[in-house]
């Protein structure tokens, strides 16, 4: 580029970065971003053009994309302190604890020791107090997590396992359900991800006069497909974790690069963007891979993310991410092929994302909620703290809007599969994974959400007592789509009578439950008895409706109740 031309440009580009600040501090980030953007068009090494449209996107809530802004800027520039206090600032809005720490610690190094200016001084504090969130959320979030990792396996009694020995026997009983054909589709996917993972090679390039890695690139499909179908069966053998991610990374850079993926390029406004610009120029045949892969990734990077580390609001924001590049895809290109466009498209590809996300606004929601309010008021800015308070009024609209949309659309496909073979419908794992489980733990989140509304009432509101019988209502419908060996058929009838005593039902509404528990107990303790997650409780249960049911039994047999009499029960509401 001649001398002037460039000279012209970067003149260009900071007038663009100056409108962009003038929006910015009116609070219009949409502008602000876009006049930043195209002042890195015109210039696009300047680390200052790419920490303020990080700013912008902080403002825009859209972290993800923000921290990828941070890092172009750190590249340019290592040493630019607003470039990583601002990183640290989006990851702390993400929960990424270790990195926001790490972030603003350098942040907070790379000031100067003394003569500090007025800006300076407030960055100081800003990065300090980052720090300190940081370390006081870092073991908070932590104990949020919940995986499978070596240690936690009993090899040969795991769920996983169960199912696979089960099978013939609930083959035989078909078209009774089960949930041993969901948890053997979802290991199958997992044991084709380990193979692939196996199976990679590191070879001499004589070219490059290094050594270069090799694999089969589906590791994606495989990892992403089998937490999509149950994430529950995914588990981590072998050395353990740091084995297994150093392995993962050096796949997942593989795979992204020959199917030249944006995994770590961005969001969903660059991708857009890139996947035009290369259709216009190539064909599906080489855009669709890349597009997959970096859905397909961002979705087992999400669940794995918030599973081992708890890292659930980062979660949020990836299956978030993921299903912004879904939902511009069906519109954008609506009559495209699946073959040349993809499955990734399809409603139950779609509703297998849905249903992670859902699970991840709920589980953000129960973290916030149990935290102290002294560790509240260290991550929600106080103007928001209204929201999460003891008195809190959080709104619950996006997660029931998004469960009853999902509701909808399986309701609308059902009629469909009436005339199919059932025997052959209820073994296929597929038709649980994107139909039968989506609908219930739409069904279940909706009941959470009524059930949490109605524990904020005042006692005596009658608003509460109807929350908690609308919450009932919705919990039973959702064990209608468990198989009654699975664990969540337990976990959501349990749910539902948790809902009847807050309601004051009683002992005839009761009991029967108890005694619908307690008589599937033995069937879900035979796949799910050494689970980590469940086992114990599951066991508890079974000890705890056997003690009601028989003791307020006995009282009813001996005159010193009725069954319309309401028996307290000893256990706090779920």
């Amino acid at each position: 580029m001649p001398a002037a031309e460039s000279n012209a440009d970067f003149a260009e580009a900071e007038r663009l970065k100056g409108l962009g600040n003038e929006h910015y501090a009116k609070g219009e980030y949409d502008s602000a971003h876009r006049l930043y953007s195209e002042a890195l068009e015109k210039n696009p090494n300047n680390a200052v053009y790419y920490a303020n449209r990080a700013a912008a996107l902080l403002g825009l809530k859209k972290n993800f994309e923000a921290v990828y802004d941070c890092r172009k800027a750190i590249e340019i520039d290592p040493k630019y302190a607003k470039a990583w206090g601002r990183m640290g600032k989006a990851s702390q809005a993400m929960g990424v604890w270790d990195t926001s720490l790490t972030a603003f610690q350098k942040a907070l190094d790379l000031l100067p020791k003394d003569n500090l200016s007025k800006a300076e001084r407030t960055a100081q504090v800003e990065y300090a107090q980052g720090i300190a969130k940081a370390k006081a959320m870092r073991s908070e979030a932590r104990t949020a997590a919940t995986y499978h990792g070596p240690t936690d396996v009993e090899v040969g009694r795991m769920p996983w396992d169960k199912a696979a020995a089960l099978t013939a026997k609930m083959t035989a009983l078909c078209p009774k359900p089960s949930c041993v054909f969901i948890l053997n589709y979802a290991s199958e996917d997992l044991r084709n991800a380990y193979a692939c993972m196996a199976d990679a090679k590191i070879v001499p390039h004589p070219e490059l006069g290094a050594e270069a890695y090799t694999a089969s690139p589906q590791l994606m499909k495989f990892l992403s497909n089998s937490v999509l179908t149950d994430e529950r069966a995914f588990h981590v053998l072998g050395p353990g974790i740091p084995t297994f991610q150093a392995k993962l990374e050096k796949a997942v850079a593989f795979e992204n690069g020959v199917l030249r993926g944006w995994i770590d390029n961005g969001g969903p406004a660059f991708i857009k963007k890139e996947a035009l610009k290369r259709l216009g120029a190539e064909s599906w045949q080489t855009v669709r891979p890349a597009i997959t892969v970096t859905v397909r990734a961002w979705i087992f990077y999400a669940f794995f993310r918030a599973n081992l580390n708890g890292e659930n609001k980062l979660a949020l924001e990836m299956y978030a991410n993921a299903l912004e590049i879904l939902e511009w895809g069906r519109k954008t290109f609506p009559d495209v092929p699946k073959e040349d466009r993809g499955i990734i498209y399809e409603d139950s590809f779609v509703r297998g994302v849905q249903r992670l996300y859902l699970d991840a606004m709920r589980e953000v929601c129960i973290f916030l909620l149990v935290l102290s309010n002294a560790l509240l008021e260290l991550i929600i800015p106080s103007q928001d703290m209204a929201q999460f308070g003891p008195k809190s009024k959080f709104k619950y609209a996006n997660l029931m809007t998004m469960a009853q949309d999902m509701i909808a659309t399986v309701e609308a496909e059902l009629p469909e599969f009436a005339a199919k073979p059932q025997h052959l419908l209820f073994q296929w794992g597929h038709w649980y994974a994107y139909w039968l489980y989506p609908r219930a733990s739409a069904l279940a989140n909706l009941g959470w959400c009524f059930l949490e509304q109605g524990k904020k009432r005042a006692n005596g509101d009658p608003v509460k007592i109807q929350n908690y019988h609308t919450a009932a209502e919705y919990y039973l419908q959702a064990t209608q789509g468990f198989p009654e060996d699975d664990e969540k058929y337990i976990v959501y009838l349990r749910k539902h009578l948790d809902c009847l005593f807050a309601a004051k039902k009683p002992l005839k509404d009761t009991i029967p439950i108890c005694r619908r528990i307690r008589e599937a107990l033995p069937g879900v303790l035979e796949i799910w008895n050494h689970n980590p997650g469940t086992g114990t409780w599951l066991r508890g249960v079974l000890e705890e409706m056997t003690r009601f049911e028989r003791e307020n039994s006995e009282m009813v047999a001996a005159g010193k109740l009725t069954m319309d009499s309401f028996a307290k029960h000893g256990t706090r509401l779920c």
